[in-house]
């Protein structure tokens, strides 16, 4: 049975209307997706690699979790039942910080163009990676980075990340960088 989402304009405002997810992708839709950064207390942010036969960003380090909202559902249930589906993670909606929301825009493998409005959560949470169960259709990998690191990845190797907009960086970056300083 194909996953019915929600189509929304290009500030998140639900039109009403529901497609399967693959149509909402081949009609260019604008629909909602929930990420989320885990942050450690170290300030490290966890960042995932990306199965390589997945339409967006195939191969590519990405955000902690990202997810698509469920017809009828909203962003913070999405962003707890996707940290459990691709990484094994428990968690509850009030350990999730809401940061931020914004439109974002870019190409998917097959040339289409993905318009999603994320609503972005931090989870602040000590892990091992070595704990982390993969959702294997999901999740290759798995690694903690400091924030300088994934800055420096950002600009040094960009094609080894996912290509979503600046924003969703800029916000784990910010939550890691914020975390490092009370960490001291």
């Amino acid at each position: 049975m194909p996953e019915i989402i929600d189509i929304c304009d290009s500030e998140g405002h639900l039109t009403g209307q529901q497609l399967a997810r693959s149509e909402a992708h081949r009609q260019e839709r604008w629909h909602r997706v929930a990420l989320v950064w885990i942050v450690n207390s170290s300030g490290e942010l966890l960042v995932q690699r990306r199965a390589e036969h997945l339409g967006c960003f195939p191969g590519l380090w990405d955000v902690s979790v990202d997810g698509h909202v469920s017809a009828g559902d909203e962003p913070t249930p999405t962003a707890v039942r996707e940290l459990a589906e691709e990484l094994g993670v428990a968690a509850q909606p009030s350990d999730l910080t809401f940061a931020d929301a914004y439109a974002d825009r870019y190409t998917m493998a097959y040339d289409k163009t993905h318009q999603e409005y994320d609503y972005v959560f931090i989870l602040r949470r000590d892990i091992e990676t070595k704990d982390l169960v993969f959702q294997a259709a999901e999740v290759l990998d798995a690694r903690w980075m400091t924030a300088d690191e994934l800055e420096r990845g950002l600009q040094d190797t960009p094609a080894l990340f996912a290509g979503r907009s600046r924003q969703a960086y800029d916000i784990g970056l910010r939550a890691a960088r914020q975390q490092a300083g009370s960490a001291r």
